[in-house]
C-alpha cells in the first residue's frame, strides 16, 4: 500500500502536459480514456496498483486502504455499480480521475 501511495503523490507532481489520453468528460478530467496502444504507462501501472489494494480476493472492497487514501488527499468513489455492488472504482488525483476494476 504504502509503494501505490508513493506512486500517486510523484504522480501528482508530474508535468500534466505529460499525461497521455487525458480528456474532459461533464466537467472533470478523466485519465484513462484512449486506446491501449496509446496508454499513459503510468496511469496503466496506478490502475494495477488500485485493483491490488482496493479490492478485495472475494471481490469487496477494501474499506480500510480506501480510506488511508482519501487522508493523504485521493478520494475513491464508485465509478459504475449492479445489484452486488462495485463494479468499476475511481481515484481522483490532481490531474484527474482514472478507473481501476
Amino acid at each position: 500500500m504504502e509503494e501505490f501511495l508513493a506512486k500517486l503523490q510523484a504522480f501528482d507532481n508530474r508535468d500534466v502536459t505529460t499525461i497521455k489520453n487525458r480528456s474532459q468528460y461533464e466537467g472533470k478530467w478523466y485519465l484513462t480514456n484512449g486506446t491501449m496502444d496509446n496508454a499513459d504507462i503510468d496511469v496503466q501501472e496506478l490502475s494495477t496498483l488500485a485493483e491490488q489494494h482496493l479490492i478485495k480476493d472475494d471481490g469487496s472492497c477494501h474499506w480500510i486502504n480506501h480510506h488511508r487514501l482519501e487522508v493523504h488527499g485521493f478520494a475513491v468513489t464508485c465509478g459504475e455499480k449492479d445489484s452486488f455492488g462495485w463494479l468499476t472504482g475511481c481515484v481522483e488525483t490532481k490531474h484527474g480521475i482514472f478507473v481501476y476494476g
